[in-house]
């Protein structure tokens, strides 16, 4: 039985939800959402963030200025909304979803020298970005209005978030919570082993599936090991002579 999609990165699994150049810490983050022959495409970014840092000292104003990083990162990556998109989708072909690019923003805005704090809840993933004693909204996705700084504006982003858990659990209402890249990069590779399984490709689920054990364990992860373990030994047995 295939899984279906649930707002942004999270799936309904047994009727439950689940829910310049980079500097060398900044080049391992990246590595956690590519492959090594998709590195290459971390260069684009890198153009961008140095062309952001010669505009930043033009901007006295720290919300005027993130402002047009967002605008610039809508404008040259985000181009077409895919739920499965991945961070090497996004850099070469435009796809973005929540994951791919609350990553992309969340890594050049370390880049740019903010502090970030990436957020998962059961259906979405967004960010925070700290501005001296300010902690302000990230919505990647939202291209005309990404940026929330009022309290009002704030509350109004965390109450669409929380909607649609109103018919989850208790804990799922305790979302959302402080995630990091590694555990981010988990999120992109369990909804690659979603699309594999989708797509009856197992064997590659399980690959993407370890991956994203490795990065961020968590039972959603289990349960669809569980479930493609059983695809790949069906499939096995139909071959036994």
């Amino acid at each position: 039985m295939a899984i279906s999609k649930r707002f942004c990165w999270s799936y309904w699994l047994l009727g439950l939800a689940l829910v310049g150049h980079p500097t060398r810490g900044q080049e391992n983050n990246w590595a956690l959402f590519l492959l090594p022959e998709q590195y290459s495409y971390v260069q684009y970014t890198a153009d961008l963030a140095q062309q952001l840092q010669q505009k930043k000292k033009h901007y006295k104003s720290d919300e005027r200025f993130l402002r047009l990083c967002l605008a610039e990162i809508h404008t040259r990556f985000l181009h077409q909304y895919q739920p499965y998109a991945t961070l090497s989708e996004t850099l070469s072909q435009g796809r973005y979803n929540c994951v791919s690019a609350v990553a992309l923003v969340g890594l050049l805005l370390t880049d740019l020298g903010y502090r970030v704090d990436l957020q998962e809840a059961p259906l979405h993933t967004f960010l925070w970005v700290e501005v001296g004693k300010q902690r302000w909204l990230v919505e990647p996705t939202d291209a005309a209005n990404g940026l929330t700084t009022t309290d009002e504006g704030i509350a109004q982003r965390m109450a669409a978030y929380q909607a649609p858990l109103a018919q989850l659990s208790i804990a799922a209402q305790l979302f959302p919570y402080s995630i990091d890249f590694q555990q981010l990069a988990g999120l992109q590779a369990f909804n690659e082993a979603v699309v594999a399984y989708n797509s009856r490709h197992y064997v590659q689920a399980a690959y993407h599936l370890g991956e994203a054990e490795k990065a961020y364990p968590h039972w959603r992860v289990e349960v669809l090991q569980a479930r493609n373990r059983k695809m790949l030994a069906s499939i096995s047995a139909s071959r036994q002579p």
